[in-house]
């Protein structure tokens, strides 16, 4: 099943042609292709090519209007039954296109017959076959075989899938991105049914939906503990309240506090613990430390030593951050968004593989016989993520370890790709031009119905030229200007110079100041093509040669909104590859800055006796939006 059709290319005919063919476009597992025509001059019968191939190396089977079938093999295209009436007909055609697979299609087409409700369309149904097993379609032709033509505006329409399915463009995003948010695999409200103490030691406990802690001179270490509903290995963030309510000590004593994730429910030594948590350590009055602990069956209770915290009976919130093979620890004088100075250490762990299954707070109290001294406090607000990181070096937040989260709000948007559109199209009429000066005898319009402007020049005449009025003002960046140019006679001694320009074109050199788009024919042996922004500012190609004499060429000027080119063809369809081509010019910085181009002017110049003789017609322009992103629901 094919999935979302997206527009490969269309191509439609602005005059009667012999064939239409389509631009090259992008392959896909499936096409589907639209041939709407109308006939011109007698019928036309089309028959389809793929990818230029005219050998015998296609075959088909057909039905007119339901009739018997008839078969047809090694034939050098497809011939779709759809122009046995002078009228206009549609063919839809639905393409396989396996690159290794012969490419297998269905037609159907409509033909309108008379006109008028009282007459049935006619029908054609053929199923073919391009015997290719090396590539994909990527091109197409329709020739016609009888004695029409394809009328202008006749078109073909190509469209292409791939074999996904799609069912909607949100869902399909958001399940093949999402990663869930942060989600808390632990937030214990410190029930005592939830802890077991270690020791015995007055003091701790749990209480109040908090865990409360109690050092004191010669006690033996003391404890709490609980499980972990399950093993933890990989990255995970602890975060709890910690809350010192007495913190009294003198020289001599010291006194220690550990809080954090270890493989087992000792809260003793722990020599041979996995150990990732924060050691509080407090050591006369002038030595009130903490350190980070990351060891794996390591030590006790070692690691990175951060700046000295002197502790008071004010809260601290505290961040255990595993990411790797680091613990970083953070302590935050408010809920996690201002960090204390120097309250951030981060310990390594040299790569060995952890695993978690206990949240234990362990703490002693020893020192000298005359010291003496006491810790107390409580521990809260528990929580921890598994599977979590940091978001950079100096945030500690939460967020995902990897991938992206798909959330549809008012804000988020999908876009999707379109093609061009036209803001308008316009056929230009060259008749009764205004001359630039005087009237020159050297450029001629009149009445002429065609709408053509002949410039005619030789030596004795001074430099000629007339403009008309464009119907509709070039605006954009994105265009398309087509007309036709015969050149019935001229040599090397005399140019002329056709201008699209915010004003009259005023100097045949390349520094004028109102020249927008030039084309230019110089020294007898080329045409130039220029994006000129006024003044020097003009970019400049002058690769096309110029035409034979009586001769009749079919011209395209193409703006993308970055950059244009000038291409020409023998056919007036304009199909297929051009005979030639300039390259493609960067539009200058200033390009329609001041003013959109109105006016077009045509020009004849040089000397020495010599003549030229060139007409200008058939000037159609169209002004729009190249393919762009466009919100979905508004395209």
């Amino acid at each position: 099943m094919a999935g979302t059709w997206q527009r490969l290319d269309h191509v439609e005919l602005s005059s009667s042609g012999t064939e239409i063919a389509s631009n090259t476009f992008t392959a896909k597992d499936n096409l589907k292709i639209v041939l709407y025509h109308i006939n011109t001059g007698g019928y036309v019968n089309p028959k389809i090519q793929f990818n230029g191939d005219s050998g015998s190396n296609y075959a088909s089977r057909y039905s007119d209007n339901g009739g018997s079938d008839t078969t047809s093999t090694g034939q050098s295209e497809v011939d779709l039954r759809a122009g046995e009436l002078s009228s206009p007909a549609e063919t839809i055609i639905y393409v396989t296109n396996k690159a290794d697979k012969e490419k297998l299609f269905t037609s159907h087409t409509n033909i309108q017959n008379t006109a008028g409700a009282g007459n049935a369309p006619a029908r054609a149904e053929v199923v073919g076959k391009w015997q290719n097993t090396s590539a994909q379609i990527t091109s197409l032709k329709f020739i016609k075989s009888a004695s029409g033509s394809f009328a202008s505006g006749s078109y073909v329409t190509v469209f292409g899938a791939t074999g996904d399915t799609v069912t909607d463009e949100k869902e399909t995003l958001a399940d093949a991105t999402v990663t869930t948010s942060p989600t808390v695999t632990v937030d214990d409200d410190f029930s005592s049914d939830n802890f077991t103490n270690v020791g015995s030691q007055s003091g701790w406990g749990v209480s109040s939906n908090s865990m409360a802690w109690t050092t004191a001179r010669g006690s033996t270490v003391q404890g709490e503990y609980r499980a972990l509903p399950s093993t933890f290995s990989g990255n995970f963030v602890v975060r709890f309240k910690l809350t010192p309510t007495t913190v009294a000590y003198t020289n001599g004593t010291e006194e220690y506090l550990w809080v954090g994730l270890t493989n087992s429910a000792s809260c003793n030594s722990a020599t041979s613990q996995n150990q990732a948590g924060v050691y509080f350590h407090n050591y006369s009055t002038s030595d009130s430390k903490y350190q980070v602990t990351y060891k794996t069956n390591g030590g006790l209770f070692g690691g990175a030593v951060a700046t000295s915290i002197n502790f008071s009976s004010t809260a601290y919130w505290v961040e255990i951050i595993k990411d790797g093979d680091s613990v970083k620890l953070t302590l935050y004088s408010d809920e996690y968004s201002t960090p204390v100075s120097g309250g951030t250490a981060t310990s390594t762990a040299g790569g060995a593989t952890d695993s978690y299954t206990h949240f234990v707070l362990t703490g002693m109290y020893h020192g000298s016989s005359t010291g003496s001294g006491s810790s107390l406090g409580t521990i809260d607000d528990l929580k921890i993520y598994k599977d979590m990181t940091e978001v950079s070096d100096t945030t500690t937040s939460l967020a995902p370890a990897a991938g992206t989260r798909y959330e549809e709000t008012d804000t988020r948007k999908i876009y999707r790709m379109v093609a061009q559109s036209s803001d308008y199209t316009t056929e230009q009429n060259l008749f009764n031009l205004t001359y630039a000066t005087e009237k020159q005898a050297s450029i001629t319009s009149g009445n002429d119905p065609t709408g053509k402007c002949v410039v005619t020049h030789s030596g004795s005449n001074p430099e000629s030229k007339a403009y008309a009025t464009l119907t509709n003002s070039i605006n954009s960046k994105n265009f398309t200007i087509d007309f036709t140019i015969k050149r019935n006679s001229g040599d090397s001694g005399n140019n002329w110079a056709m201008v699209f320009g915010s004003d009259v074109w005023d100097d045949n050199s390349a520094s004028g100041d109102n020249k927008r788009l030039m084309m230019r024919y110089v020294n007898g042996n080329r045409i130039d093509f220029m994006l000129d922004a006024g003044g020097s500012t003009y970019t400049e190609d002058n690769t096309l040669t110029l035409q034979g004499t009586n001769t009749t060429k079919y011209y395209r000027i193409t703006g993308n909104g970055t950059t244009a080119k000038c291409e020409y063809w023998a056919s007036s369809a304009r199909s297929g590859t051009a005979d030639e081509s300039t390259g493609d010019l960067n539009f200058p910085t200033s390009w329609l800055t001041e003013d959109a181009m109105n006016k077009i002017t045509f020009g004849g110049w040089g000397g020495g006796g010599n003549s030229i003789d060139v007409e200008f017609s058939d000037v159609e322009i169209t002004v729009g939006t190249i393919a762009q992103w466009k919100e979905r629901g508004t395209a």
